[in-house]
């Protein structure tokens, strides 16, 4: 059964400028123990879905179902509160009062309701919900004197304290700066692993989503375009919207053309570049017009002509940034750049002529939208 379950969920809101769909028709299945991301630019519809899960909005229409419990049906006149959900939830600006101190901040979720719990039990909950995220030990220090690293900790361990069955999370490292951000990605993703907790976070970090999720479903539009692995997502994106908002990638429209290797999902596309031989995914008409979508850091770049009988490509470097790790390239291919990136010990400099190959297994076809 699965922990969260989404059917026919729509919401439109009225502005100045008239009604606007925030979500349209948007069914979503969340295994039990899964971090499942929600990712896509902002205005998608991504944060309405999740408020609506919450239950800090309702929806118009569709049903809500956390751990088999109906939460939302528009059908049925269902709509239970946010405080009966048993779930917790971390905002983008931690939301921490800054009255209260560490301890009273975790504390407070477990002093409201009916259900009564003696001091004995709130200490012990709270001492438990610190330790886990590593704030043992502040349990006096005001809120507003914490780092943002610390204060996005104890928005954690108030969520936790709990022990809710669903963790909802809304872009709660978007305030943090790089490097924080990146330890934060490592420390939530062990946390919530160790606690085997059903997981729903929303980005529009391309970065977070990949390195985080164990599913990733992609939203533009109010929609739900694709939902699979991290891996699959960036290797095969099923639309061109999908395949140039997840990292970076070249794509060159075209018209398919010859099928040069019988029985093979492969094709030669006519493009501004010239003739490009690629594989195809299941799904996309080997006919009429295509995008050839390509990684930058799958094309290999050579200074003298290769020994490959096809998508060699002859171009002039253009412009070069060291990054550390990587060097990234513009290479004018008949004036059109192609974005490369290289290894740092490959040193081309602006201006030098090289071949661009482009491999068939690493050239997709997408869908032209």
């Amino acid at each position: 059964m699965s922990m969260i379950k989404i059917q026919g969920l729509a919401k439109t809101y009225r502005t100045d400028q008239g009604y606007v769909t925030a979500v349209q028709e948007l069914d979503l299945e969340i295994e039990r123990g899964i971090f499942s991301t929600l990712l896509g630019p902002s205005g998608c519809g991504k944060t309405t879905t999740l408020r609506c899960i919450a239950g800090l909005e309702t929806p118009d229409s569709g049903e809500i179902f956390i751990d088999g419990e109906i939460m939302v049906s528009t059908a049925k006149g269902v709509f239970v509160p946010p405080h009966k959900r048993n779930v917790g939830m971390v905002f983008q600006s931690y939301a921490i009062w800054p009255h209260m101190n560490v301890y009273e901040n975790v504390a407070f979720p477990l002093k409201q309701g009916k259900r009564k719990l003696s001091k004995a039990q709130i200490n012990e909950k709270v001492t438990k919900a610190l330790v886990l995220v590593r704030l043992g030990g502040l349990e006096r220090r005001p809120a507003t004197q914490l780092s943002g690293g610390q204060q996005q900790r104890l928005a954690l361990a108030r969520a936790l304290v709990k022990e809710p069955k669903v963790l909802l999370l809304d872009e709660p490292l978007s305030n943090l700066d790089a490097k924080l951000r990146e330890e934060m990605r490592i420390e939530i993703k062990d946390l919530v692993r160790r606690l085997d907790i059903t997981t729903f976070y929303v980005t529009h970090d391309q970065i977070e989503a990949l390195a985080m999720s164990d599913v990733l479903n992609i939203m533009n539009n109010g929609k739900l375009i694709q939902t699979d692995s991290p891996k699959e997502v960036y290797l095969r994106p099923r639309n061109k919207f999908v395949a140039s908002f997840i990292g970076a990638s070249n794509q060159f429209q075209g018209v398919v053309g010859a099928r040069p290797r019988i029985g093979e999902d492969s094709a030669e596309i006519r493009t501004e570049l010239g003739s490009i031989s690629c594989r195809s995914p299941g799904g996309v008409s080997l006919s009429g017009n295509v995008v050839v979508n390509i990684r930058p850091e799958d094309i290999r770049l050579f200074r003298e002509r290769p020994p490959y009988h096809e998508n060699v490509l002859q171009g002039r470097v253009a412009v070069t940034l060291f990054l550390g790790d990587t060097i990234d390239c513009r290479v004018l291919v008949k004036n059109t750049p192609v974005h490369v990136k290289r290894d740092r010990s490959q040193e081309f400099a602006e201006g030098d002529e090289v071949f661009v190959y482009l491999s068939p297994d690493l050239c997709l076809l997408i869908p032209l939208d």
